[in-house]
């Protein structure tokens, strides 16, 4: 995909596909960093003040969204989002066969507790709702959408 329809306003909420995957670094550097009770990152403290921003989303007419401006660069951002995934791949392998716990994370000054498997079933709805996302965008820029079926990645 070319650099133009990869930064261009794609009508998502986060602008383009570069603000959208932008967004679920941070998301997802929030959660690892509540799941772990670090944070290296400061991805909580980066998205904390994305969501304090009034234009929260962008519109038909942006021309460029905050979101965007994480990490600005399209090949770190790759990087950084490979890095991400094996953070996570690191933090799952140590859990036990059966995941029966409460969590417990601060969420805006409010200490809220669920099931741990609900917060993770919650971390990957809400990149799957994302990646969604950014397949529309790639097949409106003209090409063929990215295999996303998790049966494809099983075998």
């Amino acid at each position: 995909m070319s650099d133009a329809a990869y930064y261009a306003n794609a009508g998502l909420p986060f602008r383009s596909i570069h603000g959208t995957l932008n967004h679920l670094l941070l998301a997802e550097r929030l959660w690892l960093e509540r799941l772990t009770g670090q944070s290296g990152n400061n991805g909580h403290l980066a998205l904390l003040e994305h969501w304090r921003q009034a234009d929260l989303y962008s519109t038909k007419d942006s021309t460029s969204i905050y979101w965007e401006e994480y990490v600005k660069d399209r090949n770190e951002l790759g990087q950084a989002l490979n890095e991400e995934c094996r953070l996570y791949e690191e933090w799952v392998a140590k859990l036990p066969d059966q995941v029966s716990e409460e969590f417990s994370y601060d969420r805006k000054g409010v200490l809220i507790t669920k099931p741990l498997v609900e917060t993770l079933m919650h971390i990957v709805n809400h990149g799957t709702h994302h990646r969604g996302q950014i397949s529309a965008a790639v097949f409106a820029a003209g090409l063929p959408p990215p295999v996303l079926d998790m049966l494809y990645y099983e075998n």
